[in-house]
């Protein structure tokens, strides 16, 4: 009798590893896209980040929240940028600079009039994004992201490898972000926030946070 209570008992455990694998694969991973003001980002959660992946976030761990953005460098980091800075950014490619702000607010109430939908991605897509956050930033020959020197202090602004320009904006880049992460999105032809959320909206596992 004591053999088949053990096979049971064994069973059991082998059915509860077995859901819990499931379970695991099945995890969906939130990811917030925020546009407030002129910018549009990505927003994670650090909790989920897997900093073998997105080493680049270490810093910001105790935070709730990191918002990723990318954009012109001097247009980004001045507060009032004028028109003549504005021109620039279009005439001729500049240097781009990619923004990591963090936040333990709640994030409905962190933005100024945003406009944020909600991902729910697979952990696949998800690593497959912070991967692509990780391969934005350009690095020094030790691996390390770059400060901006823009500003004696541009903290939290890194040099980025792709150039910005009219056609190359943020929402763009965030269209590019989501396309390599597995989504059917295309960055084609996208330079408005209005533009990228139509196609957001097209996509499953999303809905508005705020509208």
């Amino acid at each position: 009798m004591q053999m088949p209570s053990n096979y049971f008992i064994y069973t059991l455990i082998l059915l509860y590893l077995s859901c819990q694998g499931v379970a695991s694969n099945n995890q969906k991973y939130p990811v917030y896209i925020v546009q407030a003001g002129w910018h549009t980002g990505i927003v994670l959660q650090t909790v989920d980040i897997p900093l073998n992946i997105f080493k680049e976030a270490q810093p910001y761990t105790q935070y709730k929240y990191l918002d990723v953005s990318w954009g012109e460098e001097k247009y980004y980091q001045i507060p009032e940028p004028g028109v003549f800075v504005s021109m620039s950014t279009i005439l001729w490619p500049t240097r781009a600079v990619v923004s990591m702000s963090p936040y333990s607010r709640e994030i409905k109430t962190y933005y100024r009039q945003p406009t944020i939908i909600k991902i729910n991605m697979t952990e696949k897509r998800y690593f497959a994004l912070c991967r692509f956050l990780s391969n934005a930033f350009q690095k020094d020959k030790r691996g390390n992201v770059i400060p901006s020197t823009f500003f004696r202090d541009s903290s939290g602004f890194f040099l980025a490898k792709r150039k910005y320009s009219m056609f190359r904006t943020c929402n763009t880049w965030v269209a590019l972000a989501l396309k390599k992460s597995g989504f059917d999105i295309s960055p084609f032809m996208l330079v408005t926030s209005k533009q990228l959320f139509r196609r957001l909206e097209k996509i499953n596992h999303t809905h508005y946070l705020i509208k």
